[in-house]
């Protein structure tokens, strides 16, 4: 995946999610009593209207994804589980946000929490599939295969060596010509 749509998921998902998140504390942390029962925020349509904006977005990157991430990486068994239980999960969104715009009564009851809930846990079940195992030693390698100076050993932190692999040529030169204890390949 490239840099651009990864960037372009977290930040769509993510404001998903946030804006999912805050339309439920709306939704039930600012509902008021009236004359006539309880009155709902006028934050509510705000927020649902914000949030169905950002899931066009989202449905858009989901076809995306689907059509380029998942095929591509499907056969390579990496985060194979992780990533079902996200599609999986994005299905249901779909599905239950569909229903909450065209359904009524006790199926729009269902809709709404299955939506609710799906939604709360879908950031639980994105986190193992975004964060990358192993980053860190992904890292270090990169660096290492970088033409940087770094030091042949832990004993004389001044001697340096250029790149992957010439640490085991400086050994080898230093052990040939006992004399040069700053050795430097290039």
């Amino acid at each position: 995946m490239t840099r651009a749509l990864r960037l372009a998921t977290y930040a769509s998902f993510g404001a998903l999610w946030l804006s999912g998140c805050a339309w439920i504390v709306v939704h039930f942390a600012l509902e008021r009593q009236g004359d006539l029962g309880s009155v709902p925020s006028p934050w509510e349509p705000t927020l649902l209207r914000l949030h169905g904006l950002i899931a066009v977005a989202g449905v858009f990157l989901l076809g995306w994804l689907a059509a380029d991430h998942i095929v591509q990486h499907w056969s390579g068994g990496r985060r194979r589980v992780s990533g079902f239980a996200l599609a999986g999960a994005a299905i249901l969104l779909v599905a239950s946000g569909y229903a909450l715009y065209y359904s009524i009564d006790r199926t729009h009851e269902l809709a709404a929490a299955l939506h609710e809930i799906v939604g709360l846990v879908a950031l639980l079940l994105a986190l193992p599939h975004w964060i990358r195992p192993g980053a860190e030693s992904q890292m270090k390698l990169r660096l290492m295969n970088q033409k940087v100076p770094m030091p042949t050993s832990a004993a004389d932190p001044t001697s340096t060596t250029m790149g992957r692999g010439s640490d085991k040529r400086a050994r080898a030169s230093s052990a040939t010509a006992p004399s040069s204890a700053n050795t430097t390949a290039s």
